[in-house]
């Protein structure tokens, strides 16, 4: 259907503002006038980050897997199944000697020793690594 200039511009005209509420509060229509407010937007609570990885494949329609749906894909941040709290009985050891000592004898970065010692998740390598460290101050008894 062929359009001319002056129906494009009618239709521009009364088109609606669907991202903005009018100045008394309610949802736009074509004859409303006056500065747009803000329309609030609400979140769905809890939030659920889901990272920024995409199938490009699933997205070109070349992937068989496309017909298994399995859901979307959840991410948690730097949680495995083998990252968790060191022990109360090791923290409690730790405890008895300076963050500055610790941190030097294990190489193990500030925040990590900060985590652990709040009773944070931790990676199990880190884990390891403090524990020795324990170990080897209590034995050369400082």
């Amino acid at each position: 259907m062929a359009q001319t200039l002056s129906s494009v511009i009618w239709r521009h005209f009364l088109h609606p503002e669907d991202k903005s509420l009018s100045p008394d509060g309610e949802f736009c229509n074509a004859y409303r006038r006056g500065l747009l407010l803000r329309r609030p937007v609400s979140a769905i609570k809890p939030l659920i980050p889901i990272g920024k990885e995409i199938e490009r494949r699933s997205q070109a329609g070349e992937d068989i897997s496309v017909l298994d749906n399995v859901g979307s894909v959840r991410y948690s941040r730097r949680r495995t199944a083998n990252t968790r709290p060191a022990d109360a009985a090791l923290i409690q050891r730790a405890n008895r000697f300076p963050k500055k000592l610790l941190r030097r004898e294990s190489g193990v970065s500030q925040h990590a020793i900060d985590r652990f010692f709040r009773g944070e998740r931790i990676h199990p390598g880190t884990r390891k690594k403090l524990a020795q460290t324990v170990e080897e101050l209590e034995h050369r008894g400082q």
